[in-house]
């Protein structure tokens, strides 16, 4: 029996020298460190419409989307454009980007409803349209079952 007890000392014991070392390891400043990747901040006085960011989205073409609440941009890894009510997207807080298999980008905005951009003209979706809800909080487009779900403040459309 004593032989019995010393054992599951003995393995109790070997299990917490083990935790002591993973612990003093976890915590050695040499690991640590992490690596440094080069980065840039992006603020209104480089051309962003807000500082309240919303979503971003890269599509197939390798372009920046970003949703904010003033409105949408592009970034192409040098500059930004802010598309304007003029070309057709009159919302201002895009919260939701995604794209179909067709390279359509659709926009869902909180208040707005919907935009679908051919990369040319916005067609926008709104309740009368049948959506659930104008105030779109979140994307995706399915490839499986080729479609677009829209999660909505009332529901998902």
């Amino acid at each position: 029996m004593d032989k019995v007890i010393n054992l599951i000392g003995f393995k109790v014991a070997g299990q917490m020298v083990r935790y002591l070392l993973l612990l003093m390891l976890c915590l050695n400043p040499i690991f640590l460190s992490a690596q440094n990747y080069p980065t840039r901040h992006f603020t209104m006085r480089d051309g962003l419409p807000s500082m309240s960011i919303r979503c971003v989205y890269k599509d197939s073409r390798g372009l920046m989307w970003i949703g904010t609440d003033a409105g949408l941009c592009t970034f192409d890894g040098k500059s930004f454009r802010i598309f304007k009510p003029s070309e057709g997207l009159t919302a201002n807080k895009i919260w939701a980007i995604a794209e179909d298999e067709e390279g359509n980008l659709w926009f869902g905005s909180y208040g707005d409803g919907l935009y679908k951009y051919d990369g040319i003209h916005f067609k926008r979706f709104t309740k009368k349209n049948g959506l659930i809800d104008d105030h779109i909080r979140v994307l995706c487009y399915s490839k499986n079952f080729h479609c677009l779900v829209a999660g909505c403040e009332g529901g998902v459309s």
